[in-house]
């Protein structure tokens, strides 16, 4: 896979599920950017970008001295702490408008979309599976929709299961707001977390945030107003 990824980049997925063994190949080709095919007597070298995600706090495995420490240093140049869905439920609605068109694709249920009371359920939802859970009821409740309105009864029982009981006759519904409004706040929620993590360094905020100079100030400017 290295060698296949010279000259771009290779993403390596749950880094601390490395066997230990494995751990100390892998820091000796991030460190020498080369390597030796099992059983073979030429060293290639490999020029490679590394992204490596893990649901798991490496620091805490490193002091459990379940991941190595200098593997650890060598791989944690830039950190991007990406919160659970349960932190960000902002993001929901974003999230669902950009899932429905594969589910629709998939199902073949061209015009399926939620509806508000859905998203309200959403909202109340703890999500401990996190984006794929999203999916996978969205997809289940596309499924089960007979019409183009995803309703609160194509929903897993478990969803409702987790709703705090109302009184009777008063429903909640919180409209999500046009899509502007949505974007827009999800956007400064991404810079106020990024200087956040940068410790209002804005300079590698805008290098957390892969944004240009000019844009970042100009939307620092219009968040401020």
């Amino acid at each position: 896979k290295f060698e296949l990824a010279d000259g771009g980049t290779i993403f390596l997925d749950e880094i601390v599920e490395l066997p230990f063994t494995l751990q100390a190949k892998l820091l000796h080709v991030l460190h020498n950017r080369s390597f030796t095919r099992v059983g073979g007597v030429r060293t290639i070298n490999v020029d490679i970008r590394i992204i490596t995600a893990t649901n798991r706090d490496l620091e805490m495995m490193v002091s459990q001295g379940r991941f190595r420490e200098d593997l650890f240093y060598r791989i944690n140049v830039i950190s991007i702490l990406l919160p659970p869905l349960r932190e960000r439920k902002e993001d929901i609605y974003l999230l669902a408008k950009h899932i429905l068109p594969r589910i629709r694709q998939k199902t073949g249920k061209s015009c399926i979309e939620i509806s508000e009371e859905v998203l309200n359920i959403f909202f109340k939802y703890n999500w401990p599976g996190n984006i794929r859970e999203l999916e996978n009821i969205l997809e289940r409740a596309a499924i089960m929709a007979n019409g183009e309105i995803i309703l609160s009864s194509h929903l897993p029982e478990y969803l409702h299961e987790e709703l705090p009981e109302m009184p009777v006759g008063l429903v909640e519904v919180k409209s999500p707001g046009p899509l502007k409004d949505i974007l827009r706040e999800a956007e400064f929620g991404a810079i106020k977390k990024a200087l956040e993590a940068s410790q209002g360094n804005r300079t590698r905020a805008m290098e957390i945030l892969g944004m240009k100079k000019t844009n970042f100030y100009k939307r620092l400017k219009q968040y401020k107003e």
